[in-house]
C-alpha cells in the first residue's frame, strides 16, 4: 500500500512548492489520544500503514498545510467503514453528550444569522454521519443529508427519519440552487479535492444562500505550539489542515464571501481551566518538545466555524 502513494501539488495554489512541515504516523496520533483506540481498527491492522511517519507540507506561496504524498482517492474512501462512525451511535456516552451539546452551541449561531440573512429553512449537511447534527434542528427545518459511509446513512434514516443519501456529493444529482443552507461540519479536512467540491457545493446553494463549514484550525495556538502533536492531527483522516486564513482563500476562489468566524470554545462542554495550565506547564517544561506522546488541551480556536454567502 506505501509504494500506491499518490503526491500532489496544494489545492489552493495548484503547484508543488513545499516546506516540510512535520512528520507523523497513524500511531503516533493514536498514542497521543489512546482514547479513540478501537479493537477492529482497520489501519492498526495494516502495520506498514499504521506506521508510517507522513509528510505534512506547507505551501511557501499560500500557507496551506497538507498531507503529502498521501493515499490515493480509493484508499482513503476505503477507511470510512463502520468502525469510524460506531464510537458516536452510542447515545448514552459521554462523547455523544458532549457532542449533542455542543450540536446545540451551533445551532443556536446557525438560527440567528439564517434569520438575521432572512434565508430560508431547506438544509443539506455533507457528510452528515449518522444525522446527529440534522436532528439537534427542530421541524422548522426541511432536511437532507449526504453521507459517504452506508451504515452511518442507514443509522440516520432509521434513527431519525432523515432523508440521506449515501454517496458522494457528485453522484446525487442536486439541481442548481437547491439549498437554502448547507452544512459541512468536520468534513472538509478529510476530502481529495476541497476546492472542487465546494465549487459543487456553491452550483447547489441558492443565490444569498449559506454555507457553513467546521474544521480543525491549524492556525491556533495550539496548532501552532504543537505541530503534530496538535490533538487534531490525524495524517491517514484529516488531509487537509486550514488555517482560517488559507480556508478563506480556498472558499472566496470557489466564489464565496467570508460572512462570520467563530471559535467556539468556552460556550461548549470542552471548556476548562486546566486546558490553560497544561499548556503552559507544556511550553516552560518542554514537553511540547521533549515528551512525543503529548498532545495539544481542547482550547479555543482549535475549531474553526466559518459562516459564508453566496
Amino acid at each position: 500500500m506505501i509504494s500506491d502513494f499518490e503526491q500532489v501539488d496544494c489545492n489552493i495554489c495548484g503547484v508543488s512548492d513545499t516546506t516540510l512541515y512535520a512528520k507523523v504516523s497513524y500511531m503516533d496520533y493514536l498514542r497521543r489520544r489512546p482514547e479513540l483506540e478501537t479493537e477492529d481498527d482497520p489501519i492498526v491492522r495494516n502495520k506498514e500503514l499504521a506506521e508510517h511517519k507522513f509528510n505534512l507540507v506547507k505551501c511557501n506561496q499560500c500557507g496551506l498545510i497538507y498531507v503529502d504524498p498521501r493515499l490515493p482517492v480509493n484508499k482513503l474512501s476505503d477507511l470510512y467503514q463502520q468502525e469510524y462512525f460506531t464510537p458516536y451511535s452510542d447515545d448514552e456516552s459521554e462523547e455523544s453528550k458532549q457532542r449533542e451539546r455542543t450540536f446545540k452551541v451551533e445551532v443556536d449561531e446557525l438560527e440567528k444569522i439564517t434569520k438575521k440573512l432572512g434565508l430560508g429553512k431547506k438544509i443539506l449537511d455533507v457528510g452528515c454521519g449518522g444525522g446527529f447534527f440534522l436532528n439537534c434542528l427542530d421541524d422548522s427545518w426541511e432536511k437532507y443529508g449526504l453521507e459517504l459511509n452506508p451504515v452511518a446513512a442507514e443509522y440516520a434514516t432509521n434513527k431519525f427519519g432523515i432523508n440521506v443519501s449515501q454517496g458522494k456529493l457528485d453522484d446525487a444529482n442536486f439541481p442548481d440552487e437547491s439549498f437554502d443552507v448547507i452544512k459541512m461540519r468536520g468534513v472538509i479536512e478529510h476530502l481529495p479535492d476541497p476546492l472542487s467540491e465546494l465549487r459543487r457545493v456553491h452550483r447547489i446553494l441558492k443565490k444569498g444562500g449559506m454555507l457553513t463549514i467546521n474544521t480543525p484550525n491549524i492556525g491556533s495556538l495550539c496548532g501552532k505550539l504543537y505541530k503534530e502533536k496538535f490533538r487534531l492531527v490525524c495524517p491517514t483522516h484529516h488531509i487537509y489542515y486550514f488555517s482560517t486564513k488559507t480556508l478563506s482563500c480556498m472558499l472566496e476562489k470557489a466564489g464565496f464571501k467570508v460572512h462570520k468566524v467563530s471559535y467556539h470554545y468556552f460556550d461548549t462542554p470542552y471548556a476548562s481551566w486546566k486546558d490553560i495550565f497544561k499548556i503552559l506547564l507544556d511550553v516552560v517544561g518542554l514537553g511540547i518538545f521533549r515528551n512525543p506522546d503529548v498532545v495539544s488541551p481542547a482550547f479555543y480556536g482549535n475549531i474553526v466555524d466559518i459562516y459564508i454567502t453566496k
